[in-house]
């Protein structure tokens, strides 16, 4: 797609997510930083898509001024793993009010064990056999292991998860249902909560943009910036 904005969120077959330098928010807030529409930026990414822009949707947004565009932000995509990142603001949230604690610990049941993908001998296992909080965000996001967030989504709450990104502004992305639906806007919003702290704690907002900087996929966003640019992510892929 060319180059985007460090700060900019992307869906498309491979959809993404970016942030890198934003501003603080203040913890508990809701309200989306409000964006106007840049029509150069529009006709650069126009230009930088080409003529076949029918197999992906984008959205950029600079959180320091406002500064956007998209393209067919609102088309329905399977969101693959970028679901994952709903799960982790959802666990961050209840954190920072107190509902749960990332030290508390998780069993895996057998469903959740038999959606690993290669990654489960990454996840530190209790000598119980238990996973804190903790460590199976850091396992879902690092290296984006399927066991981790299934049982996250088990412990948090389909619905619970879902309830949360409707207050946060998003009005598709779905985690309750098997055919995770997600657009371009929607990832937008919910990156921008991630970047900004919208809802949850500082310490927490510092914990979401640590853990996607920790993101080990380095393919996708990181080429199309220049070198040393900080980049936190999460990648979904999925089959043509």
């Amino acid at each position: 797609t060319g180059p985007l904005l460090p700060d900019s969120p992307v869906a498309d077959r491979n959809q993404r997510g970016a942030i890198v330098s934003t501003p603080s928010a203040a913890a508990g807030s809701l309200s989306a930083v409000a964006s106007h529409n840049d029509s150069a930026l529009q006709r650069s990414i126009a230009e930088a898509i080409g003529a076949d822009p029918g197999h992906l949707s984008v959205v950029v947004r600079r959180l320091t001024a406002g500064r956007g565009a998209a393209i067919d932000g609102d088309r329905v995509f399977y969101a693959a793993s970028t679901f994952k990142l709903a799960i982790l603001y959802e666990a961050e949230r209840q954190s920072s009010l107190g509902l749960l604690s990332l030290d508390d610990e998780i069993q895996y049941s057998g469903e959740d064990i038999s959606e690993d993908l290669g990654t489960l001998g990454k996840v530190p296992f209790e000598a119980d056999g238990g996973v804190t909080i903790r460590n199976a965000l850091r396992a879902m996001i690092t290296v984006s292991d399927n066991s981790s967030a299934v049982a996250l989504l088990h412990h948090l709450g389909g619905g619970t998860i879902d309830d949360t990104l409707r207050a946060l502004g998003l009005t598709t992305m779905s985690v309750n249902t098997t055919d995770l639906p997600a657009t371009a806007h929607d990832m937008a919003l919910l990156m921008e909560a991630i970047a900004t702290g919208r809802g949850v704690s500082s310490a927490a907002r510092d914990e979401l943009r640590a853990l996607l900087l920790a993101q080990q996929t380095r393919s996708g966003i990181h080429e199309g910036l220049p070198p040393g640019v900080p980049v936190g992510h999460n990648t979904g892929t999925c089959q043509a």
